[in-house]
């Protein structure tokens, strides 16, 4: 998401992306933390990634302006995803998401110890994980946001 570049420019920040100059150094300082954790959680790399991220942000859309629960909320986005994952193939998916983590290919049904079906559910989790973390951010970053630009004061100018 970052560039180690974006990360110590904050000029870019305030200029650019028009942040409050009192908020850029502790934003950095949070993301380069978060970035360094031992934790940390990399990019989705699997085909549809833009797809899987704009689903829920669509769906909370529709959530926030009708009266659906939240449970209801949960159960369209997984919906949505296993759409999508069965679009792109679910094992090709599942394939591609653990080269990407360094995992390697899935054993054969013989030589594993835990059934593909918990080893397909736990990264199904690790997946969800990821991407409700992104969806977290996604919400803090336009709260700041709503935030911000309610704090400052607006300016007319005067008319005649």
């Amino acid at each position: 998401i970052y560039k180690a570049s974006q990360l110590v420019n904050e000029s870019f920040w305030i200029s650019e992306a028009r942040y409050s100059p009192k908020v850029v150094p502790a934003l950095l300082k949070g993301v380069s933390e978060s970035l360094a954790s031992e934790n940390v959680a990399i990019d989705l790399r699997i085909p549809g990634t833009a797809q899987y991220l704009a689903l829920p942000k669509d769906d909370l859309i529709k959530y926030l302006v009708s009266n659906i629960t939240i449970d209801e909320y949960i159960q369209k986005i997984k919906s949505h995803w296993n759409t999508l994952t069965d679009t792109y193939g679910r094992s090709k998916q599942l394939q591609i998401y653990r080269q990407a983590i360094g995992l390697g290919p899935l054993p054969s049904l013989e030589d594993s110890v835990v059934p593909r079906a918990v080893e397909y559910n736990s990264v199904i989790g690790i997946i969800f994980a990821i991407l409700g973390a992104i969806l977290l951010i996604i919400l803090i970053v336009t709260g700041v946001l709503i935030f911000i630009n309610r704090r400052q004061p607006v300016v007319r100018k005067a008319s005649g």
